[in-house]
C-alpha cells in the first residue's frame, strides 16, 4: 500500500487499532479543504509509450506537494 500511495501521489496511514481511525479521519478531513488538482499537458506532445518523469515544486516552504512520479505517454 505504501508503494501504491507513493506512485500515485497519495498518502498511506496505518491503523493498528479501530480506535486509531477517529484520529486518521480527522487528519483526512483537515487536509481535504486545501487539496488542489493540477493538470499537465507536455509540450511538445510526445506519443512514444515511454515513462516520463514529472516533478512539481512549491515556491513556499509551508506547502506540502504530493504528486505522481510520472506517467506513461500514449503510444498513439
Amino acid at each position: 500500500m505504501m508503494q501504491l500511495a507513493t506512485d500515485t501521489g497519495g498518502k498511506s496511514v496505518v491503523a493498528r487499532y479501530a480506535s486509531d481511525l477517529t484520529h486518521i479521519y480527522q487528519q483526512i478531513a483537515a487536509d481535504v479543504p486545501s487539496l488542489y488538482r493540477v493538470g499537465y499537458v507536455p509540450s511538445p506532445l510526445v506519443r512514444d509509450g515511454a515513462w516520463h518523469r514529472v516533478q512539481v515544486h512549491a515556491t513556499r516552504d509551508d506547502i506540502v506537494v504530493r504528486t505522481r512520479s510520472g506517467y506513461y505517454a500514449s503510444a498513439r
